[in-house]
């Protein structure tokens, strides 16, 4: 398979992932904080908003999965965003005490922009 194709595959599967939470986020709030192992009390505006921007994230994403004129911005957007959700997760873990699944949701976007940086590299700057 073209390694353009399978970036184009990963970056839709993170548009997913993205879209996936934020929906949790958004319409689901205060079951998936306390999943998440959070404590919540109240006003559940900040959160919802959160969900909001995770779906236009998946959207942005989603335009280079689905139409290979608009995966170059939509990696870019990906590999930015991924280490700006790293740095977020980690100093919140670590800075912070936050529970256990923060520090996973840190290894899983670490993961993704590891692997989405690895094929961008590979497509875009290896010719």
């Amino acid at each position: 398979m073209d390694r353009r194709r399978v970036l184009q595959l990963f970056i839709g599967l993170a548009a997913l992932h993205s879209i996936t939470l934020g929906i949790l986020n958004w319409l689901f709030t205060v079951n998936w904080i306390g999943i998440m192992g959070i404590p919540f009390s109240g006003f559940a505006f900040w959160p919802r908003q959160s969900g909001a921007f995770l779906i236009s994230l998946g959207m942005a994403y989603g335009l280079g999965a689905v139409s290979l004129r608009y995966i170059q911005a939509s990696t870019l957007v990906m590999i930015f965003s991924k280490s700006v959700a790293v740095l977020f997760l980690f100093s919140e873990f670590f800075l912070r005490s936050a529970p256990l699944a923060i520090l996973f949701a840190g290894l899983g976007d670490l993961g993704m922009l590891i692997v989405v940086t690895a094929l961008a590299w590979s497509v875009f700057l290896s010719k």
